[in-house]
């Protein structure tokens, strides 16, 4: 399981990268971020330190997007980079804390 990890320059953020999608839905912006950074259970969750099961938007991106799903607004990025991989409960916690 890996602890942590380090972006290629080549893939770090700027007006240049080529992991800017500005227009993305919420399933294909968790899709890209699986496809460039692979499975939330191959890392640590951030918050517990436990095995990660999902990767959770970090929140308050400039490239934040909503969409309406099962009556539920979601937020999420276009950007890979802007998610963290967490388990089940730190996620669902992280994702309430505003509420």
């Amino acid at each position: 399981m890996m602890e942590h990890w380090t972006i290629p320059p080549e893939l770090r953020r700027g007006e240049g990268s080529p992991w800017r999608f500005e227009d993305t839905t919420y399933n294909l912006a968790h899709v890209r971020v699986k496809k460039l950074r692979g499975k939330a259970s191959e890392y640590s969750c951030v918050d517990c330190g436990g095995p990660a099961e999902d990767w959770s938007y970090q929140g308050g991106s400039p490239r934040e997007q909503l969409e309406q799903q099962r009556g539920c607004l979601l937020a999420f990025s276009s950007d890979p980079f802007d998610y963290d991989p967490r388990c089940k409960l730190c996620h669902k916690t992280y994702d309430n804390r505003d509420r």
